[in-house]
């Protein structure tokens, strides 16, 4: 018998026999394969490699019975083979043939034998397919490197073997994503022979041998495949063919890994105190089975946290592959960029957190990730906002969050645990006070009802309870029988006790039930068939019974809360039957294990501005640095920002102490990177520790140390549960004021400015800052020549203090004055009066008033920009235009005459351009406020000319107010027509960049002196 074998593995066969059948047979074996990542040989293989970046596949052991097992069902079946981080490939063999004949496959050891028995028809071919898809998506897939190997290609001649006959042909294809035919890489052994990817003996030779090398045709694929079909026949030299067998197996694939990731993000507790910070650990893992790379992190900003800027690799996550860190910037803005996370590795970092929501709120953080090629994902964790010196819990029921202390009462003092001395109670007594080191423990009962004599008591009550606080009560329904309070006088992280024997019993008619009157309260280790809970409150199950041997014990715990919280539960029987006379059994229960736990000594300091700093310009401004010191810990502080008044960081994150310690608490302060000098502000403190009822510690007083410029106090004698937060209140040791003498010309220079420039429409002095009283910059700067002077408002003879301005420099025309607050104690209001000494200043015209009144604001100690405006003579404000007009004396209406600023001649040719004695002139006089600020009572003066004969250099004739009558209303000099005086018009405002114009008419007289 003739064998044709096919494998996937090691070696072996066994024979399976079916009907002849005459018509197309299709069977189809469908198998998941799931694959190794370990490198696969055989003998001559050209495909036993994989390119980089893909992964080796190969069939296990037990395959190949699943692939013949499930080959006609035409479905696809796991394979024992797959290795993690692979993707869930799956094959379909089917198996087709022609005319009549007879498949029979069978499994060999690690490969697949087919058996085709014929009749005496020419050609019969087999063709056995095998088809790759994703099992997850029902998807074509493709897969490079696909190595095929067939055992078995002989020939017999008729003569040799009972007059029948066969020679083996095998022609092995493969099929891309386009549907193309394609050839392969192949071997073969030596009495085989090819033609392209078909095979046939070259021997009259009869493998009998399993996995015959001799009778071996190997093929591989370079290009991916989505399938290959293997077609077995036989050539047309022989006829009459009798069996024919091939073994086969798959010895190579290559796939490549597919991508994912996952994301988590905790800070490892529930809830979290104001003030305090927190580390969020971010961790991205890679699932797939290849490398990520370019995966985008992004942590957006919260509302109530602030991130901080040390994020760092997480040390504690042994598959950890970070390398870089992203800074806050990039979490929250466009995201940060993973480089690469190999398989089986995660990028871990630890985001540490300040928490400033308020307590009471909850605040949640959410991370996401993304990548080109695959969804994005996000984590995220919420905690509750609780007091300041809460740092946050998830340990264990009768356990201390690390580093803290426990204080216990009860018969079972864990190791490390402080009890105290006397652990009794007397019987019957409703509270006691127990005292650890000092720190007081109160226990009471209230509302007590159908409770028993000699209860509470304090002991084990055989059967029932061990080293408990024992109350026994009558079954009378009752909501509540007593009330348990209980008291410390520090703030404690936790607090809880255990609960003994809170059962039920049918025969004494009560249902027993704790409830929780103090909120954050929680239950844990509850025997689910011996209690149900229902919100705060845990009742026993009707009607199981509890004993010490069959216990039902659990656990009651709360988490942070203040000094001298009262936590409350109360217990009660309700059982609905009872009615409240019927007593036909009593109930005890217990209270045991009572422990709480006090953190190490903390402190939080806060930074207080009253009054603006003493330095507020964007180039140098006071901003304060606290730093504590002390013990094993490193510096903590922090450093303010804001301006003026604001101190937006003005409080340490929750620092925490040891015991009996002394801790430095300093105070600087900077002006930019220049260290200033913290003398430039007085300064009080106040430190307080609620454990004491706000009381202030002991502490030194504050210490001024000249050389390194800074201001520090100390504490000590802290202790377990201690809650401190010292607030350093600072206010400017003196009051500053300071401005600039300006010249206020608008940017106009001094080519360009001329006085008797009168245009405001167009041109330099069409100007909004020219003349407008502010200091603009850059167009404006300052100017040389000045002194300020802080005087008293009433009497300006009080002069504080003077100072000169800038004469040269970057810093020209600035001058800051400086006067300890106690000097101005009691002041209102003061003065700065700017004046200048030079004979003929540069700039004698004001734009500002010379006198400028300030008003003293408590605690406010700095007033900037007292600036005080100048501008040379040729910058002045008012232009004044005079024109004049000869005429006959007769006009009626001043606006209809011709005016010129021309000079005029006298002569006898009457009216015009020329005058002579007897006749008038008329005169045009224009006054232009060119500024930006109005002119306040402006007048207008002219004085008429006046001949006098005892001095030859008057005018040589006397000239007189002539008709028509002026404006109404404008004129206040009392002149009637043909008097001589001067012209002078009201008081009055003129406006900012406006013009105002005023006519009259003059006579000249009629003789001339000679």
């Amino acid at each position: 018998m003739h064998k044709a074998q096919c494998f996937l593995g090691s070696r072996g066969s066994s024979l399976l026999s079916r009907a002849l059948q005459k018509t197309l047979i299709s069977m189809s074996i469908t198998v998941l394969l799931l694959f190794s990542n370990s490198s696969f040989a055989f003998e001559s293989n050209p495909g036993a490699t994989c390119p980089s970046g893909t992964v080796q596949g190969k069939f296990a052991d037990n395959d190949y019975p699943n692939l013949l097992s499930s080959y006609n069902n035409n479905s696809y079946v796991p394979v024992v083979g797959t290795p993690a981080n692979t993707i869930p490939l799956s094959v379909n063999m089917n198996i087709s043939q022609t005319n009549n004949s007879t498949v029979t496959p069978s499994v060999g050891s690690n490969y697949l034998h087919i058996d085709k028995t014929g009749n005496d028809s020419n050609l019969t071919t087999t063709a056995i397919t095998l088809s790759f898809r994703n099992s997850s998506s029902a998807t074509p897939f493709y897969l490079s490197n696909v190595a095929l190997s067939i055992f078995d290609i002989d020939r017999s001649i008729p003569n040799t073997n009972n007059g029948r006959g066969w020679s083996d042909q095998v022609t092995i294809t493969g099929k891309t994503a386009s549907g193309d035919i394609i050839a392969g890489k192949t071997f073969t052994g030596s009495n085989v022979t090819n033609s392209g990817n078909t095979f046939f003996s070259s021997e009259n030779t009869q493998c009998s041998a399993e996995l015959d090398t001799k009778c071996q045709a190997s093929i591989s694929f370079a290009q991916p495949v989505q399938s290959v079909v293997i077609s077995y026949g036989h050539t047309d030299e022989v006829r009459k063919p009798s069996n024919q067998d091939i073994d086969f197996r798959v010895d190579n694939y290559c796939y490549t890994p597919p991508l994912s990731y996952e994301i988590s993000k905790t800070d490892g507790i529930n809830s979290i105190g104001t003030n305090n910070t927190t580390n969020y650990i971010v961790k991205i893992i890679n699932t797939g089975g290849a490398t990520l790379n370019n995966v985008t992190i992004k942590d957006a900003a919260v509302a109530g946290l602030s991130k901080q800027s040390n994020i760092t690799c997480d040390t504690t996550d042994t598959t950890n592959s970070c390398t870089t860190v992203p800074t806050v910037s990039q979490l929250e803005g466009t995201g940060f960029t993973i480089p690469s996370i190999p398989v089986g590795k995660s990028y871990s970092i630890i985001v540490p957190t300040h928490v400033t929501a308020s307590a009471g709120a909850t605040v949640t953080n959410i991370a996401t990730i993304s990548h080109a090629n695959l969804a994005t994902k996000s984590a995220s964790d919420s905690n509750t906002v609780n007091s300041t010196f809460d740092e946050g819990s998830t340990t264990t029921p009768a356990t201390c969050p690390s580093g803290h202390q426990m204080y216990y009462f009860g018969g079972n003092k864990p190791a490390g645990a402080i009890q105290p001395s006397n652990v009794s109670w007397a019987n019957g007594s409703l509270s006691n006070e127990y005292t650890f080191n000092g720190i007081k423990f109160k226990l009471a009962f209230s509302e007590t009802t159908h409770l028993l004599s000699g209860y509470p008591s304090y002991g084990s009550d055989p059967g029932v309870t061990e080293n408990a606080l024992n109350m026994f009560h009558s079954s009378q329904r009752a909501a509540i029988n007593h009330k348990l309070t209980a008291v410390i006088d520090r703030p404690v992280s936790k607090y809880g006790f255990v609960v003994q024997d809170l059962d039920s019993n049918e025969a004494g008619k009560y249902v027993e039930s704790i409830s929780l009157l103090t909120s954050g309260g929680l239950f844990s280790n509850l025997r689910s068939n011996y209690l149900t809970q229902s919100g705060s409150t845990v009742s026993g199950t009707q009607w199981n019974n509890c004993s010490t041997s069959n216990s039902c014990n659990f656990n009651v715990d709360w988490g942070y809360k203040s000094a001298n919280t009262p936590f409350i539960v109360t217990h009660g029987n309700t059982y609905s039957g009872a009615s409240s006379t019927e007593s036909t059994g009593n109930h005890l229960m217990g209270y045991s294990d009572f422990y709480f736990c006090l953190a190490p000594p903390k402190i939080v300091v806060k930074k207080a501005l009253n009054g603006t700093r003493v330095n507020d310009k964007d180039s140098q401004r006071d901003q304060f640095e606290i730093m504590v010191t002390g013990g094993s810990i490193a510096a903590n502080g922090f450093t303010t920002t804001g301006t003026g008044a604001t101190i937006t960081n003005g409080s340490s994150n929750v620092i925490s102490l040891a015991e009996s310690t002394t801790y430095t608490i300093t105070e600087r302060v900077m002006n930019g990177t220049t260290l200033g000098d913290i003398a430039n502000y007085n300064a009080t403190y106040t430190c307080t520790n609620a454990t004491t009822n706000g009381t202030t510690i002991p502490t030194t007083a504050m210490k001024y140390d000249a050389t390194a410029k800074t201001r520090s106090f100390t504490i000590s004698g802290t202790t377990y549960g201690d809650e401190i937060t010292c607030t350093i209140t600072n206010s400017p040791a003196t009051y500053s004021f300071s401005g600039t003498v300006f010249n206020d010309n608008g940017g106009i220079t001094e080519a360009q400015a001329d006085i008797r420039n009168a245009t405001i429409d167009s041109g330099v002095y069409n100007n909004a800052n020219y003349f407008d009283g502010l200091f603009s910059i850059p167009s404006e700067s300052g100017i040389a020549g000045s002194t300020v002077s802080l005087v008293n408002c009433t009497n300006t003879s009080t002069v504080y203090a003077t100072k000169a301005a800038e004469n040269s420099g970057s810093n020209i025309g600035k001058y800051q004055i400086t006067v300890a607050s106690t000097t101005l104690a009691g002041v209102g209001s003061v003065c700065l009066i700017e004046s200048n000494n030079n004979s003929s200043p540069a700039y004698p015209i004001r734009t500002t008033t010379e006198k400028q009144s300030i008003a003293l604001i408590a605690n406010n100690y700095n007033y900037l920009n007292n600036n005080f405006g100048r501008v040379i003579t040729n910058n002045a404000a008012l232009v004044l235009e005079k024109e004049q007009a000869a005429n006959d004396c007769k006009f009626t209406n001043f606006a209809s005459l011709t005016y010129s600023k021309n000079p005029l001649s006298s002569s006898t040719t009457g009216a015009g351009t020329d005058v002579k004695p007897g006749q008038c002139i008329a005169y045009k006089i224009t006054a232009t406020n060119r500024s930006n600020v109005a002119i306040d009572n402006f007048v207008m003066q002219d004085v008429l000319q006046r001949k006098d004969p005892n001095n030859p250099a008057d005018p040589t004739v006397t000239s007189v107010l002539a008709g028509p009558a002026r404006t109404v209303g404008v004129f206040n000099d009392g002149l009637s027509n043909g008097q001589n005086g001067t012209i002078t018009t009201i008081f009055a405002t003129l406006p900012k960049k406006e013009k105002r114009i005023f006519y009259f008419n003059t006579q000249y007289g009629s003789t001339q002196s000679k």
